[in-house]
């Protein structure tokens, strides 16, 4: 659940519309283990678009990719608990629109002031959080099982909260965490 609220305040004040605050991701990974250490890879990516009265739209694109290092407290066959601590590199597109009258002319288009507008955020941010695990066998003899499980954590930014047009700073941009709080349901498989 990223924390947009002081770049929703600066959308609105601007004309555009806020962005949802929760968002549904999907991603993916992989992760290996030993009897008690476990190391997770992993990376997933959301969007969505908004639109408010006087036409103007936000979309948002969020991405990130990340490593985290696990410890079981708990290690049973059928289930299995560890908190983990990482690092995702996370990084954030907005892009704002306005709607342009229908039949506009092309040279009046590229010749008029621009319609849409592109700022980027990237960030490091920490991921600390918890997974729980539960693997039924479906058969005895069974080697490949599936994992069913939770992941639930929070993502704190790291580096200061820098907004880009391309390569160029925008100063005194809104700060943002692009991460937040989140819960995940973990489907896999396991030798």
């Amino acid at each position: 659940m990223p924390e947009f609220n002081n770049l929703n305040k600066t959308l609105t004040d601007n004309g555009y519309a806020a962005i949802e605050q929760l968002n549904f991701a999907t991603g993916g990974g992989f992760s290996t283990s030993d009897k008690k250490l476990i190391t997770q890879f992993d990376f997933y990516t959301y969007d969505q678009s908004k639109k408010n009265l006087q036409n103007a739209t936000t979309f948002i694109k969020g991405y990130g990719v990340g490593s985290m290092l696990g410890y079981y407290i708990l290690s049973k066959e059928k289930f299995k608990v560890y908190p983990f601590a990482g690092i995702t590199y996370t990084w954030t597109s907005v892009k704002l629109t306005q709607e342009i009258p229908t039949k506009t002319q092309f040279n009046n288009y590229i010749n008029s002031p621009a319609n849409q507008l592109e700022i980027t955020n990237n960030n490091f941010t920490s991921n600390i959080g918890v997974q729980f695990n539960f693997t039924p066998k479906v058969k005895k003899d069974d080697t490949d099982r599936f994992i069913i499980g939770l992941k639930t954590g929070y993502y704190m930014p790291l580096l200061k909260s820098m907004w880009f047009m391309n390569d160029t700073e925008l100063e005194n941009s809104p700060k943002i965490n692009p991460g937040g709080f989140y819960a995940s349901i973990v489907l896999g498989i396991t030798k």
